[in-house]
């Protein structure tokens, strides 16, 4: 078994689980986005790389970057990306990740 950097073994299934797409396809935010490749996409609470992996997937010219408040979430993203050879940045620091999404949230308003 894989090292889960101390999350549960039950909820990081849940979050690799395919049964997500039926509900939640990453594919599709990336078909009505059409980004241009060359892109940054920040994905702000990223987890294990639901949306950031398939993002790296496609577009693996451009770097996107994943960042979560959990180090070990940031650490199995991380891996995931090591092991499939894409250009996903995770270390920023957690502080930086919070005010990220504090910025989007002031701003989205």
């Amino acid at each position: 078994m894989a090292d889960l950097y101390g999350m549960d073994p039950a909820r990081i299934e849940r979050l690799r689980s395919s049964e997500r797409l039926g509900y939640f396809d990453p594919a599709k935010i990336w078909d009505a986005l059409d980004p241009d490749p060359s892109v940054t996409p920040v994905n702000i609470g990223s987890g294990v790389g639901f949306v950031a992996l398939p993002f790296a997937r496609r577009y693996p010219q451009a770097t996107a970057v994943g960042c979560d408040i959990l180090e070990g979430m940031v650490a199995l993203l991380k891996d995931a990306a090591s092991e499939e050879g894409l250009d996903i940045v995770t270390d920023v620091r957690r502080d930086e990740c919070v005010e990220m999404r504090r910025d989007w949230m002031l701003n989205a308003n």
